[in-house]
């Protein structure tokens, strides 16, 4: 396990530990989200997903990536909320499964399937709108790659 890992394992624990759930994020919220994306072994990229909040303080999310390596992936997280400020900035730890075909050389392509660890944090403008920024990192055999992301979420 490298530093990096550890430094995520302890952080969503934590996290975790906390017992403040995001107030202005209620159980049946629905969003969207569209967001820009870089990081280790893949190009610049965008991504769409969608939430729903099943518990005060959990959101699952459901997204998927493509980067314009034709390197793509599919991802389903579930996110622990903390009201960091005033029900304005909100941070979350999550965890969650990816899917990513990903070319490995010139001519061939590989599919993975692994394990998501990350962080988020999330600033609400107004009631329905939110611009968030996630990192993470996920962990398929042989591969591991590191995500940001930067975007928008909307709240239905």
């Amino acid at each position: 396990m490298t530093i990096k890992h550890l430094i995520l394992l302890l952080s969503f624990a934590l996290a975790t530990a906390l017992p403040m759930p995001a107030q202005h994020i209620k159980k049946g919220d629905w969003s969207g989200s569209l967001q820009l994306h870089t990081g280790s072994r893949r190009s610049f990229g965008i991504g769409a997903g969608a939430q729903y909040v099943p518990l005060d303080y959990l959101r699952a999310d459901l997204n998927i990536n493509y980067y314009f390596e034709v390197n793509y992936d599919l991802n389903l997280n579930v996110h622990y909320l903390i009201d960091v400020y005033k029900q304005r900035l909100t941070v979350y730890p999550f965890i969650g499964f990816t899917a990513a075909n990903l070319n490995v050389k010139s001519e061939q392509r590989e599919s993975h399937v692994g394990m998501n660890l990350g962080a988020g944090i999330e600033y609400r403008l107004d009631y329905d709108m939110s611009l968030m920024l996630e990192a993470r990192r996920s962990l398929v055999k042989h591969i591991g790659m590191t995500d940001f992301a930067a975007g928008v979420r909307l709240t239905f």
